[in-house]
């Protein structure tokens, strides 16, 4: 029966040192094994919480980013609420102002007017309660000119300072035409040295012109304002006119009374 022969491993031999002891004699003793360093521990910095931190300062960002808009945001509706107000304001004064039959004078005077009708019942103008209306005849005594042949109703002031005349149609004009009488009407004027102040608008769909200028008549300055529209194809004037020197008076008043006109068709 054969045998195995058993194999043995090969030891390798422990390392050894020579030393000598107290009594001179040399002994071999183990060596010390070296001392072995450990192993540098390797530091990974966390990435979540790195990923944490900038989301955390992008979040910040946008919520700075979102306030500053709600600001802006509330500032724009707080300014468009205050538009709003001074516009609502605006209107409640024109509407008081159009729908009052009283005016103040610069002199401190309260003016009372009404409205009344003209050309048949196609417009409305305010017309202050203390003027009279003036015939043929004392128009020809008062202001030596048949001026009744053009002006259709004429009122005068107490004190004849102030006069209101107006036109009801004698001459061909269109809408359209309105603007053009403006310009040469001015040119007019200015022509003769005459300093003018013009104004052209719309009320619903009549073009009206305003023409304003002084004149001097047998020494005595007036101031006249002439508001002229067309209706009927006809050219309507509404003359409002004072002396200068009764600007304080009557400059209110005569503004007052053109910008009442109101048409009924």
């Amino acid at each position: 029966m054969a045998t195995k022969k058993a194999q043995t491993a090969k030891v390798a031999p422990k390392a050894t040192k020579t030393v000598k002891t107290s009594t001179g004699k040399t002994k071999t003793v183990p060596a010390k094994k070296p001392a072995t360093k450990p192993a540098p521990k390797t530091t990974t910095k966390s990435t979540s919480t790195k990923t944490t931190k900038t989301a955390k300062h992008e979040a910040k960002k946008q919520g700075g980013i979102g306030r500053a808009i709600a600001c802006i945001i509330g500032v724009i509706a707080a300014i468009a609420l205050v538009v709003i107000a001074i516009i609502a304001i605006v209107n409640g004064i024109n509407n008081k102002n159009e729908n009052s039959l009283v005016v103040k004078t610069d002199s401190g005077e309260q003016i009372t007017t009404e409205y009344r009708d003209f050309n048949d019942g196609g417009f409305r103008l305010k017309v202050p309660t203390s003027f009279k209306t003036m015939t043929a005849e004392e128009i020809k005594n008062e202001y030596k000119e048949d001026v009744d042949t053009k002006y259709s109703t004429v009122y005068t002031s107490e004190d004849k300072s102030a006069l209101m005349m107006i036109d009801t149609g004698t001459e061909a004009m269109s809408n359209d035409q309105i603007e053009k009488q403006l310009e040469s009407m001015k040119y007019a004027l200015e022509l003769a040295g005459e300093t003018t102040k013009t104004n052209f608008y719309q009320n619903g769909d009549y073009n009206i012109g305003v023409l304003e200028f002084s004149n001097e008549v047998d020494n005595v300055k007036r101031n006249i304002a002439l508001l002229f529209f067309s209706q009927n194809e006809k050219l309507v004037t509404v003359q409002f006119s004072y002396k200068t020197t009764d600007y304080d008076r009557w400059a209110k008043v005569s503004e007052f009374v053109l910008k009442s006109l109101k048409f009924n068709k």
